[in-house]
């Protein structure tokens, strides 16, 4: 059955209705009560009725209130940023004359100023908006839907040797970071996680983490990980290294809890401080962490789950052999003069 009402977050009102045990959605563009009744008689005959005067603004609008709810604020902050930058470009058009070729010049664009990862992470975002505005009934069909990807050269996957995480360690001054750095070393968590981490998700007698949503905090695939205490990190909680006096299990002297940024940018510094290459980040840690079991034979589905990676293609990456196990490989065959 299929009602109408209204959304306070838009102030617009759309339809609802039930398609098997999904809920679905349709707005009617109207504000007015008698207006929106009188798209709704006409939809109840026909269900392709689209309304001819959605602006950008307005889908945009519409789509970051639903993304705001649905998305972790990573997700949320880039298609906010992308959507500003969108519109400033395109101007405030109605979405049916918006045509591929408004997204080419675009990408050209912003091709002059931005890395090509960036608009491709753009070309993806503006491909789901307009999938959603499909799935509303805003729009027959995706104008974007044949929209491309620049082609990207793979760069190198960058792990920390375990020398150079030796040097980090035995380099960095603040004990707090080096909490940090070694419980990322141990289970491979993103930064994010890490500085989220509640004390309450960690279980000492079954020795597990359970990486968790909460109000401020989605994980990247909306799901839950769980991640075992290995004897490392056990030692360290044990040893009082790792304390749990607040809510959090990491926070500042004054016991307020981290910035993301903040803590990249502190590790940033002490990796200049290093003279380590330019590129290697905090990041890195997870890449250490994965590049590790895979060497020491652990099976990529393991992998998988402890990294929490919902296509196991994003963890074949890590399916390489180290050098030292190439030049085994290679002398096996024999000699050849």
């Amino acid at each position: 059955m299929a009602f109408l009402t209204k959304r306070k977050s838009t102030g617009r009102y759309y339809i609802k209705w039930t398609s098997g045990d999904k809920d679905l959605w349709v707005s009617t563009g109207c504000k007015s009560k008698a207006d929106a009744m009188n798209f709704f008689l006409k939809w109840k005959y026909n269900k392709h009725i689209i309304p001819k005067n959605i602006t950008l603004e307005y889908l945009f609008d519409d789509f970051l209130s639903y993304s705001k709810v649905n998305h972790s604020p990573g997700t949320y902050l880039i298609y906010s940023n992308f959507c500003r930058l969108f519109k400033d470009f395109i101007g405030n058009k109605q979405i049916i004359h918006l045509s591929l070729k408004d997204a080419e010049n675009y990408k050209s664009y912003r091709y002059k100023s931005v890395a090509v990862p960036t608009i491709n992470i753009e070309v993806r975002s503006l491909k789901s908006i307009f999938n959603y505005a499909v799935n509303h009934y805003y729009i027959d069909s995706n104008p974007f839907a044949k929209l491309k990807q620049f082609s990207v050269v793979q760069k190198k996957l960058l792990v920390f040797s375990d020398e150079q995480v030796n040097l980090i360690l035995n380099s960095v001054k603040d004990d707090n970071l080096k909490k940090i750095i070694l419980f990322a070393l141990n289970t491979g968590c993103r930064i994010s996680e890490i500085l989220n981490l509640k004390f309450k998700d960690v279980d000492f007698y079954n020795r597990k983490i359970s990486i968790c949503n909460d109000s401020n905090f989605k994980t990247k695939t909306g799901k839950i990980r769980i991640i075992p205490i290995n004897n490392v990190l056990f030692d360290l909680f044990n040893s009082n290294i790792l304390s749990f006096n607040q809510e959090e299990c990491f926070f500042n002297n004054d016991g307020r809890g981290y910035k993301k940024n903040y803590i990249s940018k502190k590790f940033k510094k002490l990796i200049r401080k290093l003279r380590f290459p330019e590129d290697f980040h905090f990041h890195c840690f997870r890449h250490t962490f994965a590049s590790k079991l895979i060497s020491n034979g652990v099976d990529i589905n393991t992998v998988k789950e402890l990294l929490g990676h919902s296509n196991i293609n994003t963890t074949l990456v890590y399916l390489h052999s180290s050098f030292n196990q190439k030049l085994n490989a290679v002398n096996k065959i024999g000699v050849f003069k």
